[in-house]
């Protein structure tokens, strides 16, 4: 199994550097025309930066290290307006337009009914959000990773090649959801869940069953949707939509500490996934940027940006 997951890797990483940007060179013109954008010189910009004191912590100064390899393989401006073209181009909602969430309510309601009403009609449907501890629920995440062999982004190796001891493996007992150490730079995780009465992890009692999931990311002032996913019998019920828009109500609270500076979220580039995803994006009012990252130095300092 070893070597079976090795050469998965070695594809993935093929794939990602030498098909998928010809893939994206395809896509760019007319995916930009959905957005009524003429070209990449037409679009936004976003200045993607994180507070630099912070980096004495170790754990804050690896999210930041990650994430400026990670950013920096997308199409970007340079702090004097030039254009650096690697990779896709980020698929960015710029939450700063929102002054709370009753406001990006209000727009998606108007812009975006049907997305909505899918969120409404999962909440009275019984579906639940909250955060979680990822250890308490590997065997559901597990089950969500492997119930699609094809998923918006493409082919998925996890269906094949996934097993719940590579990720960690049932929990011995229940985790307490961990605080958010530092409000600038954190990982968290947001599930969808089912009452389930009974419904174990391994042999710990959990009584509810993990459907949805996010894995969230903060660097400074950008969110990335790192993993955002929902188990393929359950998709239709409208968890992704309600899963979202709970994300966004927690990022725009006024009293915590954790979600004050948030100005852009991150979901993989404009040229990923098929139609459907694009849809879903542009319904959610993601849209396509350019990212800036000032140069290093100062009170402040830059991070590159997402997928």
């Amino acid at each position: 199994m070893a070597i079976v997951s090795r050469l998965a890797s070695s594809f993935s990483k093929v794939y990602a550097e030498r098909i998928e940007p010809l893939v994206f060179s395809f896509r760019l013109a007319k995916r930009l025309a959905v957005f009524d954008i003429r070209g990449v010189d037409d679009l936004d910009t976003g200045v993607l930066m994180h507070e630099a004191g912070c980096e004495v912590d170790p754990a804050c100064a690896r999210l930041v290290k990650r994430y400026r390899r990670y950013y920096a393989r997308y199409a970007r401006r340079e702090a004097d307006g030039a254009q650096i073209s690697a990779g896709g181009v980020p698929s960015v909602l710029p939450l700063h337009r929102f002054a709370d969430f009753g406001a990006y309510e209000k727009v998606m309601r108007k812009k975006s009914g049907n997305f909505v009403r899918s969120a409404k009609k999962a909440r009275e449907t019984g579906y639940t959000t909250a955060r979680f501890a990822f250890s308490n629920h590997v065997p559901d995440i597990c089950e969500i990773r492997k119930s699609k062999v094809f998923r918006a982004f493409g082919p998925v190796l996890d269906a094949v090649f996934l097993t719940e001891d590579s990720i960690g493996g049932p929990p011995a007992a229940l985790q307490s959801v961990s605080p958010l150490a530092c409000p600038s730079h954190w990982e968290a995780f947001l599930g969808v869940f089912v009452d389930a009465p009974g419904h174990r992890q391994g042999e710990v009692v959990v009584d509810r069953k993990l459907v949805a999931y996010v894995r969230l990311h903060r660097v400074g002032n950008t969110v990335r949707y790192a993993e955002f996913m929902g188990h393929g019998d359950h998709l239709h019920g409208g968890v992704m939509m309600l899963l979202h828009m709970d994300i966004i109500r927690w990022l725009l609270r006024a009293d915590a500490p954790e979600s004050q500076g948030i100005q852009y979220i991150t979901y993989g580039c404009l040229e990923q996934g098929g139609e459907g995803l694009l849809f879903w994006k542009r319904k959610a009012r993601f849209e396509p940027m350019l990212l800036a990252f000032p140069q290093e130095g100062g009170a402040r300092e830059v991070v590159p940006d997402p997928a």
